[in-house]
């Protein structure tokens, strides 16, 4: 039998140069794509509600109260877990750990989201700019067949 290669398009990162820290996701597979840019959505809500209960706790104050840093540490702790639990959700279990291994830092989420969304950028855009041409011309052949039956 013959047998034909299809490119899926996934794409595999290596966390720091670590063969054995790898992840995979598929920049081009709008399954994926839709659950990033949802979640990148609720993020941003999330974010929002995190900072104002930091601003309320203190947190970005130069000049902390020691009376609530344990309040302090229990809602990094709670941003971290969100965080990863919302990683799991779109690129699969365990990703977070593969990831960060058992490090909980703020700072590395949104090191992680920079650079996939710089990686999702850079391998759709020119794809999007390749096909969009031609959509663009079905929906007008289209558009014009539409006026002509309405005539």
């Amino acid at each position: 039998m013959e047998s034909i290669s299809i490119d899926d398009g996934t794409t595999r990162l290596a966390v720091n140069d670590d063969p054995n820290r790898v992840f995979s996701f598929n920049p081009l597979d709008t399954n994926f794509t839709d659950k990033f840019y949802a979640a990148a959505g609720e993020l941003q809500v999330k974010l929002s509600e995190y900072t104002k209960r930091g601003r309320e706790l203190g947190i970005t104050s130069t000049d902390p109260d020691e009376a609530k840093l344990p309040e302090q540490s229990a809602l990094i702790h709670e941003l971290c877990t969100y965080m990863r639990s919302q990683i799991d959700q779109i690129f699969g279990p365990g990703t977070s750990q593969v990831v960060f291994e058992d490090t909980n830092n703020p700072l590395m989420f949104v090191q992680f989201f920079n650079q996939v969304t710089e990686k999702l950028s850079k391998v759709r855009g020119p794809l999007v700019d390749r096909f969009m041409p031609p959509v663009n011309a079905l929906k007008q052949v289209q558009g014009k067949a539409r006026g002509k039956r309405r005539k």
